[in-house]
């Protein structure tokens, strides 16, 4: 593992993605590599260990690993402070005026167009449209139906149809007028005849009137239609302004999604950088310390081994003690075996006498040196 890693750096260093690794860096790297952090039942407490062959020099090293870790973390936190925040409110205060000027847009939208509601503004102004149709129907009906009863009367009295009353009260005047003059000149053609200078008065009055009349109707319609034109522009407006007011509708929510995101980011670099900096104070509750009993090889495999090498060293010896029952090393050896043929030659000599007399129960000195086979 510690092989691959030195490659990885030197790789790392030779394609310009790190700098070069020197002596005491590859040193720190391995020192952190056997460290052997704990933490106490989940308290700010931490334990800090290291397995070196000397003591004084595992102290050392976690001195200058402790010392190492907290100029580290100065350096990132003060690194943080100075560029990290400074960004963020940067962003934060462009969002702010993003959000600012999209609710300026909105608001002047709505004055522009006079946005109050849109849909009870286009339902006002679509029935106000829909009745000046209707008023431009009745008034061309108006207008021909005046037409119609100019054609028709003739000399012989016919009636003419009446018109109906628009809401216009001076020309419902007028077509009054016209028709209580329709009345009296039919009255007067049962007395005087159309060329009676009576008959022809009173016709030039209709005539008078009905001009006036339809002077009025015509104007009347140009009104109206100059209304309705008026309210299909304000209903184009109504539409450019709705299709404004969504736009910036849009952009609003963007500039205030915006918004909110770096202030959650702002907020969160705020409470790192608190945390690094409580982090950077670090302080030692105890100096390093050696333990009571080796920290290697552990307890457990001591006993372990022990126990394995015991194991087999007692069946060695039960072997060997077996095996050495067996084995014939002296006369006595020979001896102590019963109903046993010797192949070979011994040259009786006075221990093995000895030995004889014992077995067969005889003296010594009785028994001369001889060979036997």
């Amino acid at each position: 593992m510690a092989g691959a890693d030195d490659a990885w750096y030197k790789l790392m260093a030779a394609l310009g993605l790190a700098e070069a690794e020197t002596q005491a860096d590859r040193a720190l790297r391995k020192l952190q590599r056997g460290l052997q952090v704990s933490q106490e039942n989940g308290s700010a407490l931490i334990r800090v260990g290291l397995c070196l062959a000397r003591p004084e020099l595992a102290r050392e090293a976690l001195d200058l690993l402790i010392a190492e870790q907290a100029r580290i973390q100065a350096g990132l936190a003060t690194d943080e402070e100075e560029l990290v925040p400074h960004l963020l409110e940067e962003e934060l205060e462009q969002s702010r005026r993003r959000l600012s000027a999209s609710d300026r847009e909105w608001e002047e939208t709505r004055a522009q167009y006079g946005i109050i509601s849109l849909e009870e503004q286009r339902a006002l102004l679509l029935d106000r449209l829909h009745e000046i149709e209707r008023e431009r129907d009745a008034t061309e009906r108006e207008l021909e139906l005046a037409r119609v009863n100019r054609e028709v009367l003739d000399a012989d009295g016919a009636a003419a149809a009446e018109p109906p009353l628009l809401a216009d009260p001076t020309l419902d005047l007028v077509k009054r007028r016209i028709a209580q003059l329709q009345i009296d000149r039919i009255n007067l053609l049962n007395l005087y005849t159309p060329a009676s200078t009576q008959v022809r008065k009173l016709d030039q009055e209709i005539v008078r009137l009905e001009t006036m009349l339809r002077e009025g109707l015509e104007a009347r319609a140009r009104t109206l239609a100059d209304q309705a034109a008026r309210i299909e522009e304000q209903l184009a407006q109504l539409e450019t302004g709705e299709s404004r007011q969504a736009e910036a509708g849009r952009e609003r929510r963007l500039a205030e999604a915006e918004f909110l995101t770096f202030s959650q980011f702002l907020t969160g670099n705020r409470l790192q950088d608190a945390i690094g900096r409580a982090a950077v104070r670090l302080s030692l509750v105890e100096g390093p310390s050696l333990p009571t009993v080796p920290a290697w090889p552990p307890k457990r495999t001591i006993v372990g081994w022990g126990a394995a090498l015991g194991l087999l060293l007692g069946l060695g010896l039960a072997l060997m003690a077996e095996r050495r029952a067996d084995w014939i090393l002296t006369a006595r050896d020979l001896a102590e075996i019963p109903d046993v043929l010797f192949l070979g030659s011994i040259k009786l000599g006075t221990q093995i006498n000895d030995f004889e007399d014992k077995a067969h129960g005889a003296p010594a000195a009785a028994r001369p040196e001889r060979e036997t086979a």
